[in-house]
């Protein structure tokens, strides 16, 4: 008895992974599946922005987040972390509701926060409150930093060259991002100004 056509590669290269999101039909079929498989209700399939992830809403109260098998670690490390500190920061954080494979695709299911994406409105907001929502968000990372990680193998890194790494790619990735010049300058700055806070 023949087997059917499985809806995804189980390997891919970056390159033909970069062609593949780009099949608009593809990805709301994949979606199906998953919100099959789990008893979630496939009303309003939307995809959200065109970013590294497939990642789609589902109705009001679903995300579903699809990795690239070459991804699978930041997969593993994602459920870890988002299941590990749900319920003990400040703010509220996304619940992960399941986890699995599609063939060799890494996904979660994951409920989704109400309120409004930051970058719909950014761009309006006035300077003072901006600063505000930086210094907020800088809060709570370091509140989240305070959170020990013993029992949490997956972070298991070597974070100085992490840190190295990130700082050296930091302004072509905001360039890629469409940061403006103006920024894109001071941020060699900043980084060097910053150093002594980075953790060893």
């Amino acid at each position: 008895m023949l087997q059917p056509k499985p809806l995804l590669p189980s390997s891919i290269t970056r390159t033909d992974y970069d062609a593949l999101r780009g099949h608009v039909d593809l990805w709301p079929e994949v979606m199906q599946v998953i919100c099959q498989r789990h008893g979630v209700a496939t009303e309003r399939l939307m995809r959200l922005g065109d970013g590294t992830n497939i990642v789609f809403t589902v109705g009001e109260n679903h995300i579903i987040k699809l990795y690239p098998p070459y991804w699978r670690r930041l997969w593993e490390v994602e459920l870890t972390v988002a299941e590990y500190m749900f319920g003990k920061l400040r703010i509220s954080t996304p619940e992960i509701e399941a986890s699995g494979l599609l063939g060799e695709w890494p996904y979660l299911v994951m409920s989704r926060l109400s309120g409004t994406y930051l970058s719909d409105i950014w761009d309006r907001l006035e300077h003072a409150n901006q600063l505000s929502l930086v210094i907020e968000l800088a809060e709570v990372v370091a509140e989240l930093h305070t959170l020990p990680t013993n029992d949490l193998p997956h972070l298991d890194a070597n974070w100085p060259k992490f840190v190295a790494t990130r700082t050296r790619g930091c302004v072509q990735r905001h360039r890629e991002q469409g940061v403006s010049e103006y920024w894109l300058q001071r941020i060699p700055g900043y980084l060097a100004d910053a150093a002594p806070l980075y953790p060893p």
